[in-house]
């Protein structure tokens, strides 16, 4: 096997990455084809996913969680659709905090961001744009909730970059979750 230079090495991971970007824009236009709006990736599948095209092109990436603690809780008297406009609207604000080559996904009341490429600092500037968009969009609830008052976490945002902080999904999720700073 011939041996790589860095030169061939920067080549590989290069070609990887636009190729990932062409698979992602095509799974996104079949995805959505006759669809209102695009269906929520799954979390996890997103992290498996990302996590072995990494180890495969010899490339690092970030995350960033986000945690919504009640966003997506029906309330009381409104339609069932309210909390699901709600998450799509809280998709929308971090999908414009971030690049369009980023992959949003989501669970429940948590969000997760895979920042392509993406080292340290570049994780903790797509959190800090993340909390700026979330903090001043009309998805923050003005005065202290309902969940706040029983002593639920803030809404908050983490990072983690593989394979700094882990190289198993499970090992980044513990990472952002442990950084998460309030919004």
């Amino acid at each position: 096997m011939p041996r790589m230079t860095s030169e061939s090495l920067d080549d590989r991971r290069h070609a990887t990455r636009r190729l990932k970007r062409i698979a992602d824009d095509s799974r996104d236009v079949i995805a959505t084809a006759g669809l209102a709006s695009a269906p929520r990736l799954d979390l996890l599948a997103v992290l498996d996913d990302e996590i072995a095209w990494a180890r495969a092109s010899d490339t690092a990436f970030g995350i960033c969680l986000v945690h919504l603690p009640g966003l997506s809780a029906r309330r009381t008297g409104e339609p069932a659709t309210e909390a699901e406009r709600r998450i799509g609207d809280a998709s929308s604000v971090v999908a414009g905090a971030v690049r369009s080559t980023d992959v949003i996904s989501g669970r429940g009341d948590d969000f997760v961001v895979v920042l392509a490429d993406a080292d340290a600092s570049g994780a903790l500037l797509a959190a800090k744009r993340i909390s700026e968009a979330i903090s001043t969009s009309v998805l923050r609830p003005r005065g202290k909730t309902k969940a706040a008052r029983r002593g639920f976490a803030p809404w908050a945002v983490g990072c983690a970059v593989f394979p700094k902080d882990g190289s198993t999904r499970e090992s980044l999720l513990a990472r952002a979750t442990a950084s998460l700073k309030p919004i």
